[in-house]
This record gives C-alpha cells, structure tokens and sequence, in this order.
C-alpha cells in the first residue's frame, strides 16, 4: 500500500470516527495520527450538537480526573519532600549529639522566639505541646530546677473546659494541676466551635531571676555575635 492511499484511509477513518463523536484525542489515540494533521483532516467536518455536549462533559470530567491525579502527586511529592527533610535532620543529630553548652544555647534562642518577660520568671508560650515540652525538658536537663517553682497557665477558647484542659497539660508537662494559674477563656470566641486537637496555649514559667538574667545574657550576646 503507498503512503498516499494510507492516508487516504486513515482520512476515512478519522472523519467516520469523528462522526460518531469522538475526541481528536481519541482518534489520535487510535489511529496514531497526530492532532495536528487531524486538524486539518477533520476541520469541516461538523458534529452534532448532542455530540458536542457529551464531548464537552467527558472533558470536564477528564480535567477533574488529571487535576485530582496532579493534586495526589503533588502532595506525594511534598509528603516525599518533608520524610527526606526529617531523615536528614535525624543523621545530623545523630551525627553531633548535643551537649549542655549547645543544648543552653538552644534554649536561648527558643526563648529569643517564644518567651515571654515577666518580673524574675522565665517563661515560655506555644499551642503546640512538643514546643513547651521541650522548653520544660531543656529546663530540667540543664538546670537543677526546683519543680515547685514551675507554674503554668492555659489561655483557652470560650467553648472547653478549664479543668480538661489543665489535666491534658498536666500529663504532658509533668506539671501537678495545683500548679497551675486559673484557666483564661476567650469569651470573644463563643460563636466559633474549637478544633478537636487544639488544647489552648500553655504558658509555662520559672520562678528564677538569676535563670532569666542568664538567659536573657546569652540571647543577647547571640544576637550580636551572628550580627556582626
């Protein structure tokens, strides 16, 4: 067969396709004919408007199908992204376990970020536990803190319970309730329902003002030091 009667019945069959109303895609597809030489096959050749309406339906709903495919891989992707970071963070770690200067220095510049001043206390705030945890544990592995000095306050939303509240902390921080301040409840927030997970922001505390001189010290020498 010459290349000229091969097309002519590739043609024939394109437009007989097209007829029955498929997609450019689909005869492409089928045929392996570029669209582009589709398009100059099939341009006079008018389908149905029923045929145009299926057409375009099936189109909308390939594009909910690729744009729900590229969501998956983009969140694949960035799911990928952060297990590549957290295994790097990992070997880093393990590769220069941290000692009592590091680890102070540490706490000095979560402090810088996170605490709070209050007249011989040093304290810090956060709604994510694992942040206030860290502070607390930073606190008992440098220092030989006395833990009745550590004191805690919740600052809540107008629809949870003061008490839950304080024994969630509790458990987490190891801090007794009778420790504790008086939960405050936001009463701007009582037409919003709280999230299941969000237990209130955590301010904790600790009665020391040679502790906080030192560490306010050490945040300011840092950040001079990377400043210069």
């Amino acid at each position: 067969m010459t290349t000229s009667n091969r097309h002519k019945i590739l043609k024939e069959q394109a437009i007989s396709l097209r007829l029955t109303g498929q997609s450019y895609r689909e005869i492409s597809t089928g045929l392996k004919v570029s669209k582009s030489t589709l398009s100059g096959w099939l341009k006079n050749i008018e389908i149905t408007s029923v045929q145009k309406h299926k057409l375009h339906q099936r189109w909308i709903v390939g594009l909910a199908k690729a744009r729900s495919k590229a969501g998956e891989r983009n969140k694949q992707a960035r799911l990928n992204r952060i297990q590549e970071g957290k295994i790097a963070a990992k070997k880093l770690l393990e590769s220069m376990p941290l000692n009592a200067a590091e680890l102070e220095l540490f706490l000095a510049g979560l402090y810088l970020g996170e605490g709070f001043k209050i007249k011989n206390r040093f304290g810090l705030g956060n709604a994510n536990p694992a942040i206030v945890l860290l502070f607390v544990t930073i606190l008992r592995k440098l220092y030989p803190i006395k833990e009745e000095r550590l004191r805690a306050a919740i600052f809540g939303r107008a629809d949870q319970d003061s008490d839950k509240l304080i024994s969630y902390w509790s458990n987490i921080l190891n801090i007794p309730t009778n420790q504790f301040h008086k939960t405050q409840l936001d009463q701007r927030t009582k037409s919003k329902t709280t999230h299941t997970n969000y237990f209130g922001v955590c301010a904790v505390s600790y009665n020391d003002s040679s502790l906080q001189r030192r560490i306010l010290a050490i945040s300011d020498e840092m950040v001079k030091y990377i400043n210069t």
